[in-house]
C-alpha cells in the first residue's frame, strides 16, 4: 500500500488492504532437550542462628534442527549464609552460578549459546505474623554473557546478538 491508495487523510475511514504475511520460518523439526538433577542441603553452623544453604545443579541441553544445533552441560551451584539476628529479622548472603538455555538464535539462523554467569545478593528479611507479612532490603549483582539483546544492523534489518551485562 502506498500513500496514494490512502487518498485523502482526512476522509481516510481507517481500513487498510490485509498484508501478505509469510510463512513462518521456523522448521517443524526444531527440538529442544533439557534434563537436570538438583541437590540442596542446610547446615546449622557454630551456633544456632548461623546456617549454611549449599546446592548444585547438573543441567544436560540440546537443540537443533534442520539449519542449526547447540548442546551444552553444566553444574550450578549456589551457597548462602543466613544469620537470625532473631525471630523475625535474618540477614543473609549468597552466590548462585547462571547456566540459563536460551532458543534465540543469530542473524546467521545459528542458536545462541546459554547465558551464563554469576549472581551475588546480600540483604535483609523479616517475617511476621507467622509469614503472612514479610519485607526485605537486598543489594545485589548480576554478571552475565551471552544475553540476547536486539540490536538493529545494515538499516532498519534487527537481528540478536549476545553480549556481556554487568
Amino acid at each position: 500500500m502506498t500513500v496514494a491508495d490512502m487518498g485523502n487523510y482526512y476522509n481516510w475511514n481507517g481500513s487498510a488492504p490485509e498484508p501478505n504475511w509469510q510463512v513462518q520460518t521456523k522448521s517443524s523439526d526444531d527440538t529442544e532437550h533439557q534434563r537436570s538433577v538438583y541437590s540442596a542441603a542446610r547446615f546449622f553452623l557454630l551456633a544456632d542462628p548461623l546456617a549454611l544453604v549449599a546446592g548444585a545443579r547438573y543441567t544436560e541441553w540440546s537443540t537443533g534442527g534442520m539449519t542449526s544445533s547447540f548442546s551444552k552441560d553444566k553444574v550450578s551451584s549456589y551457597a548462602g549464609l543466613i544469620y537470625d539476628i532473631n525471630d523475625t529479622l535474618s540477614a543473609y548472603v549468597s552466590y548462585t552460578s547462571i547456566f540459563q538455555p536460551q532458543d534465540n538464535r543469530s542473524v546467521n539462523g545459528n542458536y545462541l549459546a546459554p547465558i551464563e554467569g554469576k549472581n551475588y545478593e546480600t540483604g535483609l528479611k523479616s517475617d511476621w505474623l507467622d509469614g503472612r507479612q514479610t519485607a526485605s532490603i537486598v543489594l545485589f549483582r548480576i554478571e552475565q554473557d551471552n544475553l540476547a539483546v536486539a540490536t538493529r544492523s545494515m538499516g532498519r534489518a534487527i537481528r540478536l546478538t549476545t553480549v556481556r551485562k554487568v
